[in-house]
């Protein structure tokens, strides 16, 4: 029999997984050996067969482990972060996007939008300073960046989970955030009337 590459292994067992009508599907890193299309294939049929379970009797979730967060990202309504096991942060994808920013341009000017602001990473590239700003974007910072020449965007949830992990900033985002958001929820994905789950998990090392 012909030997199968790590690819086609790892396609026969997301099929046999989504298939198997299973209440408890685990799929870790399922996506090794699989390229960008295959991969893209991967995350509309997780939908498919999540949503197919939205009439059965049986309740389905998946649980699946990655490293690709910004390709699982697009699956997630719902965002946990933990930091060495402590929860520091439950909320909507939208509201994890006010976590940090991203500020860009001249050093000088860099400086002086964030200050007074927690800056956690700063990198050069010539005469160009980037930052990693934690905190939403207020009107004001956009107005003191728009004079200052300064660009400012949010962090992708992958970023900052790297963020998060790299410089150990669980107390700092869990003051803020325990006490103005409630309690956090499961996380839930599709149809909110399918009363069904499906959970993304990513797993960093320290």
């Amino acid at each position: 029999a012909k030997k199968l590459s790590r690819g086609q292994r790892s396609a026969l067992a997301i099929t046999i997984a989504l298939a198997s009508g299973a209440p408890y599907t685990v799929l870790d890193e399922p996506y090794l050996g699989l390229d960008a299309g295959a991969r893209a294939i991967f995350y509309e049929e997780l939908l498919v067969a999540y949503g197919a379970a939205a009439d059965d009797a049986v309740r389905r979730t998946f649980i699946v482990s990655t490293h690709l967060v910004d390709e699982a990202a697009e699956l997630l309504e719902e965002v946990v972060l933990l930091d060495s096991g402590r929860l520091v942060f439950a909320g909507s994808t939208e509201d994890a996007s006010t976590l940090a920013f991203r500020a860009r341009g001249g050093r000088d000017a860099v400086h002086t939008v964030a200050a007074g602001r927690s800056v956690v990473e700063e990198r050069s590239l010539g005469p160009v300073l980037t930052a990693v700003v934690l905190g939403p974007v207020s009107a004001q910072d956009h107005a003191r960046a728009g004079y200052a020449g300064v660009e400012l965007s949010p962090l992708t949830l992958q970023e900052l989970v790297a963020v998060v992990g790299e410089h150990r900033l669980g107390a700092q985002l869990a003051a803020p955030w325990r006490g103005s958001t409630p309690a956090p929820q499961p996380l839930t994905c599709g149809s909110a009337s399918s009363g069904k789950d499906l959970s993304l998990i990513h797993i960093s090392e320290p």
